[in-house]
């Protein structure tokens, strides 16, 4: 499993690693790879955590004062270069960025088509936005900074 910046991958499903949670079917967005890691946009969600009164518009959220931030997606919007969209508005929570490790991955999820989807890729428009909205949040970990800083599509 290594697959490039941008990748959408769709989990099916996914199995937490805190044990906390139900597995349930969940996307990812590889960010940034770190040698036997990723920094991705974990868990993009359809779940609307962004505060009552602001749009829901397709692109970056910040609101400092509310310590919110999150990238949108505007359902069956284009954003991969497959020309797919997410069925759903989804969020990205820029708080949520997380770091995975891809020997449990390759345990785990062995066989794509069935344990996993590979999506698409992220236009790098897309890519760019959702990495800069990333990037100009107060939300984002700062140990995941200076990687994203440094992410190339």
């Amino acid at each position: 499993m290594n697959f490039p910046v941008g990748t959408i991958i769709y989990f099916t499903p996914f199995y937490f690693p805190n044990g906390k949670s139900a597995p349930k079917n969940k996307y990812f967005i590889v960010l940034q790879h770190d040698g036997d890691e990723w920094l991705v946009a974990s868990l993009p969600t359809s779940v609307d955590r962004v505060p009552d009164g602001i749009a829901h518009d397709h692109g970056c959220v910040h609101l400092p004062k509310a310590m919110f931030s999150a990238y949108i997606y505007e359902p069956d919007k284009p954003v991969t270069n497959e020309g797919w969209g997410f069925p759903l508005t989804t969020y990205v929570y820029i708080s949520w960025v997380e770091r995975f490790d891809k020997r449990i991955f390759r345990e785990v999820y062995v066989v794509e088509g069935v344990d996993y989807t590979v999506i698409g890729r992220l236009t790098k428009q897309e890519y760019t936005a959702l990495l800069t909205c990333a990037l100009g949040s107060g939300e984002l970990k700062n140990r995941f900074r200076k990687e994203l800083q440094n992410a190339r599509y």
